[in-house]
């Protein structure tokens, strides 16, 4: 199956590099088990964002970047579910954009690797999460 047409719940669960940061995160407890389903994790957006101010490393960008998606990606469906509009607020799709633009600066070889494990880990972690709460 070619990954474009693999949900994003089949590209991380496949993936051992995501299943590998994933259990980073947990092991640094930056995620959480899910109160609905062990598999949606709860986000410990504070402490992962105390360790990007204080340690610019790769795997803090990831994290960073996938609170970040998270947000952005949840703020998105909440819109759908309540207008039939995907709108983000400005200051969602602002902290995402200053991120991007510090990643970019830092990690100018890994850019397009970081950006797209964020995507995918905040997207998976919206989707776990709603689909858990029965939406």
């Amino acid at each position: 199956m070619e990954e474009q047409r693999k949900t994003v719940v089949e590209i991380v669960n496949g993936n051992p590099k995501f299943q590998s940061v994933i259990k980073e995160y947990r092991e640094n407890k930056f995620l959480l088990e899910g109160v609905y389903h062990p598999l949606a994790y709860l986000i410990d957006a504070d402490k992962i964002e105390s360790a990007w101010k204080k340690n610019k490393s790769k795997i803090n960008a990831i994290a960073q970047g996938m609170a970040l998606y998270n947000d952005f990606f949840t703020e998105a469906m909440n819109s759908v579910l309540l207008t039939g509009d995907s709108r983000v607020s400005k200051e969602t799709s602002g902290k995402l954009e200053k991120w991007k633009g510090v990643v970019e600066k830092l990690f100018q070889a890994d850019y397009k690797e970081i950006e797209e494990m964020s995507s995918r880990l905040g997207q998976y972690l919206e989707f776990m999460n709603r689909k858990s709460q029965g939406f």
